[in-house]
């Protein structure tokens, strides 16, 4: 056998990147949040009707009340993030981000 045929031998037989081995993972993880993100959203598809049937205190704040407080407090997520902490707050930011992002779309369905 030739060096150039030892060569290719030797290249088809090389570990994959650590990268390309996880994808698969990645996908099935992926897979699973938003199975129970549907699952979720069933369970919930009546909370709208359940909530306005709670007998709530009399300091409640308004239901209009609810996406600008919201708002507001991921804008302020958001500019801590934006504020060079994001290494002390990677975790954290990344939840608040995906979370940000859910409630968007769960409200925009509702």
């Amino acid at each position: 056998m030739d060096d150039a045929t030892r060569l290719a031998v030797w290249d088809s037989r090389a570990p994959r990147s650590p990268r390309v081995r996880r994808r698969p993972l990645l996908l099935l993880l992926l897979a699973v949040c938003y199975a129970v993100a549907a699952l979720g959203g069933v369970a919930a598809s009546n909370a709208g009707n359940t909530y306005r049937s709670l007998d709530r205190p009399a300091w409640a704040p308004p239901t209009w009340l609810f996406g600008p407080v919201w708002t507001v407090l991921y804008a302020a997520a958001e500019a801590v993030w934006d504020a060079e902490l994001a290494p002390a707050m990677n975790a954290l930011g990344i939840a608040l981000h995906e979370e940000a992002a859910l409630d968007l779309l769960l409200e925009d369905l509702g």
